[in-house]
């Protein structure tokens, strides 16, 4: 009755999506209801019904994705959002993002960090990212200095209204501006349970939701979160609901074992410059835009997951045994001129995969059997033309189970 329903529903709406299986090509099909174990669509006249883990993806739209140039919430599950407003009251935020259409209560304990700046340079970036890996014995709220620098004061948060963030620091209450706030960090709660995730869902503001639960309804998609955040996400906001994520580990999502960056002339007063802005850089170009792949149309598609690059820099991932294949898109950065490089592929050391890379390549795949190996080593080697131009994006860079 309901698949029925639902099924008459997506049609009078018009949600049509975009539907990649795990062995097979990409179809566009009728969608008529999908949850965590399941998706139900119409194609040449037919219902089918698939198990989840015969799907690697539906695309909802191809628009490209929003950088998330606005605040941002993340919660203790790896779940990120853009966000327009938030408050927190009696332990509880009242939240509002584009990526859903209501103020969302969310308790605090599901709360990892608000960054409020996200217009940042590259370096409080790197200050800000290294405050968010740590587990704080307190809450912290993180300011600019007059020389730039961050600096994370503990404390406890209290209250947050539109103008002022209520803290509490050595027995005493401060009324911080939220102007002057990069961002804030939430002690890690003990009680809030996680469940296992299901799938991955990415909106076209550039929100990624970590699925524990999903179910399809009138009015969008419903998703319960790994830490039990529950919201309806609008179709017109859904891009891509990846059910490979759970099989699948993005290289962006991993820390390598080892990273090595050597550039062509090794300079001393610029060096430190040098690796942090030649840094592997996760889900972005080095150029810190959005990964594109531009197509033989002349046409461009922004791509969520995979690394920025630049010549020479080498990673090392352990494997462990995990995975059956690594798999990726490579291409020159659409956005420098020139550009040659090799990329090496090595399992436990031995050399299995060359490829040659250059502004006129194109997107070239790479498919890799990984069975049984400990560790893959990338290699982005220099090419014919030193380091000029090298900026990389191997787009969709995963292991597969």
């Amino acid at each position: 009755m309901f698949a029925t329903y639902s099924l008459y529903v997506c049609l009078l709406l018009g949600v049509q999506v975009e539907l990649t299986p795990t062995d097979g090509p990409t179809r566009t099909v009728d969608l008529s209801s999908a949850t965590e174990s399941t998706v139900a669509y119409a194609a040449d006249g037919k219902q089918v019904t698939l198990p989840t883990e015969q799907l690697r993806r539906l695309r909802f739209s191809t628009a490209p994705v929003n950088a998330i140039d606005s605040a941002q919430l993340m919660l203790t599950d790896g779940s990120r959002v853009a966000i327009s407003s938030a408050t927190l009251a009696n332990d509880e935020l009242q939240v509002h993002s584009p990526s859903w259409t209501d103020t969302k209560a969310i308790s605090r304990k599901s709360v990892h960090s608000i960054l409020l700046q996200p217009k940042i340079s590259d370096a409080q970036r790197t200050q800000w990212e290294k405050f968010s890996e740590n587990q704080p014995a307190a809450d912290v709220v993180v300011l600019q200095r007059k020389d730039k620098e961050l600096q994370a004061i503990e404390g406890a948060i209290q209250a947050i209204d539109e103008e002022t963030v209520h803290f509490v620091f050595d027995g005493d209450t401060i009324e911080v501006k939220r102007s002057r706030i990069v961002g804030l960090l939430f002690v890690a709660s003990q009680s809030v349970a996680t469940q296992p995730s299901r799938a991955q869902l990415s909106t076209v503001d550039g929100a990624v939701l970590k699925v524990a639960k999903l179910e399809s309804g009138d009015d969008g998609l419903k998703v319960s979160t790994m830490n039990g955040v529950v919201l309806t996400v609008p179709y017109a906001r859904v891009r891509d609901l990846d059910f490979a994520a759970t099989s699948t580990a993005y290289l962006s999502d991993l820390e390598p074992e080892s990273q090595n960056f050597v550039p062509y002339l090794e300079l001393p007063q610029i060096a430190d410059l040098d690796t942090e802005w030649f840094r592997p850089q996760p889900d972005r170009q080095l150029s810190r835009h959005a990964l594109e792949l531009t197509g033989s149309d002349g046409s461009t598609s922004t791509v969520t997951k995979g690394l920025g690059l630049h010549s020479r820099t080498e990673l090392v991932y352990r494997l462990a045994g995990e995975y059956r294949r690594f798999a990726s898109v490579c291409s020159m950065s659409n956005r420098h001129s020139g550009g040659a490089v090799e990329i090496i592929v090595k399992l436990d050391g031995r050399e299995v995969s060359r490829v040659n890379l250059s502004t006129d390549s194109g997107n070239v795949p790479l498919d890799v059997d990984v069975a049984g190996a400990n560790r893959l080593t990338i290699l982005v080697e220099y090419g014919d033309e030193i380091d000029i131009g090298d900026h990389v994006n191997l787009c969709d860079a995963r292991l597969l189970k």
